[in-house]
């Protein structure tokens, strides 16, 4: 995952892949604004408009045609949002919003052209019920996706000062030829297991034989999520039941304790140690994956002291981690 730092605020970022423009956007950032606004003026105006010259009734033909056309939108849609997330690609963040925004619409139509009808309460319940908690999955979906994508652009416009991401083995991020990014800290991913489960008797564990296992990762999107997709896919040759979901490695050891799930978690977090899990080695080969610090070339005297901090932080994360020798034991 990503941590982005503004002056005296920190978010936390899902981590994701994404196109790095290798130009200033702030005048790009500014035109648009600019033209946004003109844009919304023009249609208030053109709401007003309407409003006074539109009759409330009206004959349309091609009404089967609209809502055929309008359904295979959704369909299609639905069917193009599925695909990325399964493949954990970045087009899931427009198509999760452009999605949701059909439903909703097809929600607002559904309840307005049956008012005054015998079908206007089963409109309105397949409103309530099914096209608008799509809609709102759909979009917090893609806002739980979309996080990182504008960390390296707001670190452009002097909105957020420094971002920690990290980079998993395999799973290359965009270099940023106007960014400066340093290494923090170099680590191990481990197969986290309850203690009691048969394979945790063995050391190291194929993750082949782990098929059955229901899995805890971060959000789809995220940059351990696709991982971990990868890691079950092409050295397990499984499909991961990931049936829990958190961008807190803390909250996925403890999901590993209390519910049975399994997990991927690097050496950061294992440092910590937690009852009742047992942490191995894959058989199939090393995971891992890079932590690492990105800011602008030009430092300011509180950002140079942030990221001496955060070495030093780095460096006694990797001194825990060489310490409590997670791997091959049970804590």
């Amino acid at each position: 995952m990503t941590l982005a730092l503004r002056p005296a605020r920190r978010y936390l970022l899902s981590n994701r892949r994404h196109a790095a423009p290798q130009k200033d956007i702030t005048g790009c950032v500014r035109a648009l604004t600019r033209l946004l606004s003109v844009v919304v003026a023009g249609l208030l105006v053109w709401i007003v408009i309407l409003g006074v010259s539109l009759p409330t009734a009206d004959t349309t033909r091609q009404w089967r045609l609209l809502w055929i056309g309008f359904d295979t939108a959704e369909v299609a849609a639905l069917g193009v949002t599925l695909w990325a997330v399964y493949r954990s690609r970045q087009l899931a963040i427009p198509a999760a919003l452009i999605t949701g925004t059909l439903f909703a619409c097809d929600a607002w139509f559904d309840v307005v052209l049956s008012w005054g009808t015998h079908g206007w309460w089963f409109s309105l319940a397949t409103a309530v019920l099914v096209e608008l908690p799509l809609a709102a999955l759909l979009w917090g979906s893609a806002r739980s996706m979309a996080h990182a994508v504008i960390a390296a652009p707001a670190l452009r416009l002097q909105q957020l000062d420094v971002v920690v991401g990290d980079e998993y083995d395999g799973q290359p991020r965009a270099v940023h030829a106007d960014l400066h990014r340093e290494q923090l800290l170099r680590e191990r991913i481990h197969i986290v297991l309850p203690a009691d489960h048969p394979e945790a008797a063995g050391d190291p564990v194929p993750i082949g034989r782990l098929a059955d296992v229901p899995w805890a990762a971060c959000q789809p999107g995220t940059g351990h999520r696709e991982m971990h997709v990868r890691a079950c896919r092409e050295l397990g040759d499984f499909e991961p039941d990931l049936r829990y979901s958190s961008d807190d490695f803390l909250i996925l050891l403890e999901l590993v304790r209390t519910t049975g799930a399994g997990a991927l978690l690097p050496d950061l977090v294992l440092g910590y140690g937690a009852p009742g899990v047992a942490v191995r080695v894959p058989a199939e080969g090393e995971l891992g994956r890079e932590v690492f610090l990105l800011t602008r070339r030009s430092r300011t005297p509180a950002v140079a002291a942030v990221a001496a901090a955060l070495r030093g932080a780095a460096d006694v994360a990797s001194l825990r981690s060489s310490v409590t020798g997670c791997p091959d034991s049970i804590i």
